[in-house]
């Protein structure tokens, strides 16, 4: 073998090195670099994004080019799209219905951060209780299903998602409506048996009295409460209902209107309960005769024994 071709043996071998050296850490990652910490805690950054429709977007998913990282939200997802401030999220261990992990409300551009997780299955739910958004704006009926997150995630290549600028980034989808602000509610008041001069009826929200109207012959017996907040700040509706303070000797019975706007209140007259002759009983009678049987006896016997005494 001469000089050249030995030459070039080795240059052909130091290429080849050079090449695996090059390319060993787009190709591989270390076990120790691949493997999450028992102790180690991730964060999830959720954005939530306001669209149109869901039209096109499936349940729970995007589009194939996300993985986890940062968005820009109208390029991925159109020049419509927006954020959600005021909307609060439940995170769960294991289930949707699971143990609570911690509660966060979306703000300053749709987002929030659960942060300190450790290793496993979350589940992330929408809380329409503890949503406070702004304006006329709720909560569509469609909601984000819940979001499941199995920590750590794992980017592209091999790595993973940790905690700070490094967190993963979810992105769950809401549509929202407009509020119907106002509703009324009425009260008719009827009698069986005399009727009062007035009463008093307490109108209730979710069973918390908000206000109070007299009923009486000159408004004939019917009110109706206007202007009502129709539902919370959730979207999610009040109930009313109505009491009266009921009079000694009525009874008082609650009736839903058939068209649904409100209550008939009908108090019945509780007619008064005669007194009751105590009835004497035979054994009772006996007794009385006896003693005063005895008490003539006793009359007698002292009589006598006084005349007796004067002789």
């Amino acid at each position: 073998m001469t000089k050249k071709s030995i030459l070039s043996s080795l240059l052909s071998i130091l290429a080849a090195i050079v090449i695996l050296v090059a390319l060993r850490p787009f190709t591989t990652v270390s076990s120790q670099e691949n493997q999450a910490s028992s102790d180690a805690t991730y964060d999830i950054v959720l954005t939530l994004v306001k669209l149109k429709d869901l039209n096109g977007w499936p349940k729970g998913g995007g589009k194939d080019s996300y993985s986890g990282q940062p968005l820009d939200i109208e390029n991925y997802f159109g020049s419509e799209a927006s954020t959600i401030d005021g909307v609060a999220f439940n995170i769960h261990k294991d289930k949707a219905d699971g143990e609570l992990v911690q509660t966060k409300i979306t703000e300053n551009g749709g987002r929030l951060i659960f942060s300190g997780l450790k290793a496993g299955k979350y589940y992330i739910v929408v809380n329409k209780e503890k949503s406070k958004l702004a304006g006329n704006q709720m909560l569509g009926d469609t909601t984000p299903v819940p979001l499941e997150v199995e920590l750590p995630v794992t980017k592209p290549d091999g790595s993973y998602f940790t905690v700070g600028n490094d967190a993963v980034h979810v992105y769950p989808k809401q549509v929202l409506k407009q509020r119907e602000d106002k509703t009324s509610f009425k009260v008719r008041k009827e009698w069986k048996g005399k009727k009062l001069n007035s009463i008093t009826v307490h109108l209730k929200q979710n069973g918390k009295v908000i206000d109070e109207i007299e009923l009486n012959d000159s408004n004939n017996w019917e009110h109706t409460f206007m202007n009502l907040e129709k539902a919370d700040a959730a979207g999610k509706d009040y109930t009313y209902t109505a009491e009266e303070d009921v009079p000694n000797g009525y009874t008082a019975t609650y009736q839903n209107m058939a068209d649904k706007t409100g209550t008939v209140i009908t108090n019945t007259l509780v007619p008064p309960t005669s007194p009751r002759t105590p009835i004497i009983k035979t054994g009772t009678l006996a007794i009385y005769w006896f003693l005063g049987f005895a008490i003539v006896l006793i009359g007698l016997g002292y009589k006598l024994y006084k005349s007796e005494k004067k002789h």
